[in-house]
């Protein structure tokens, strides 16, 4: 009986080990971890890249200036003034579907004001005539922008000067998809869908299935601040993938699968 017990608890922890090692059947588009670039400001159009810096105006920072991330990278800040990244990349995904993923830290160190920092999917930019889903976060607290509508949820309220992964999904698809990674969850045909990942807490915040109200085409995904602007994000590690995806963190899985081997041993030691 040992004998059997050991086998089977070695096959099912192998077999974990294989799921985990599996991702999602997606393709990352791109990502860009900021790492090849010369801290300063400006002249950030990365070639052989999917994104640009419209107005010459990223900066571009390293433990130097923060370590908003707790080590020593380099990272993007968006801050007072007309600058914003920008990457119109939907094109590139076959399937409709897009995630684009970035860490970031809500400074703050900024003066409090009206205006926060724009992020979302556009054409082109973020203004009222092509925003197509987008949100403001000013002091970490969210709000819809131009031609959003909240269709369901709610947006949650972040705390400062801590880490968070933001997922912002869009279907292009046709039809309703379900979420990778967030259970049940699903988002509507032409609708985005807003997730956070609270890396200290290490929960996964649902923010709200969102439509759009004016009729623009989206091309892509920008984070977009006004000279208006008095917030300031710091960004890192921007990524985008052809499916509709939350990851959960390697500690979350390791947690799904110890669990299971317990629940197995458990089982397998009252016989």
């Amino acid at each position: 009986m040992n004998m059997l017990f050991n086998r089977s608890l070695f096959v099912l922890c192998a077999t974990l080990v294989g799921m985990a090692c599996i991702p999602v059947q997606s393709a990352v588009i791109f990502i860009d971890d900021l790492e090849a670039y010369t801290p300063g400001t400006g002249n950030f159009t990365p070639e052989g890249t999917s994104w640009y810096d419209t107005y010459n105006a990223v900066t571009i920072a390293d433990e130097n200036t923060a370590t908003p991330f707790g080590a020593s990278n380099h990272y993007m800040i968006l801050n007072t003034g007309s600058n914003f990244y920008r990457t119109d990349s939907l094109s590139q995904s076959a399937s409709g579907l897009a995630t684009y993923s970035f860490d970031f830290v809500d400074a703050s160190t900024a003066a409090s004001g009206p205006d926060g920092i724009r992020f979302g999917i556009g054409s082109g930019d973020l203004n009222s005539s092509k925003a197509y889903t987008a949100w403001f976060i000013n002091d970490g607290v969210l709000t819809t922008a131009e031609n959003t509508s909240l269709v369901s949820g709610a947006l949650p309220t972040l705390e400062e000067d801590k880490v968070y992964t933001a997922f912002v999904m869009y279907n292009g698809s046709g039809s309703t998809q379900l979420i990778n990674g967030a259970g049940v969850a699903t988002v509507s045909a032409g609708q985005s869908a807003l997730f956070f990942y609270d890396q200290v807490g290490e929960t996964l915040l649902d923010a709200g299935r969102f439509g759009h109200t004016s009729s623009v085409t989206p091309t892509g995904f920008l984070l977009r601040n006004f000279s208006s602007g008095d917030n300031e994000l710091y960004i890192d590690n921007i990524s985008l993938e052809d499916s509709l995806t939350v990851v959960p963190e390697p500690g979350s899985m390791y947690l799904i699968m110890l669990g299971s081997v317990v629940l197995v041993w458990a089982r397998f030691s009252r016989r």
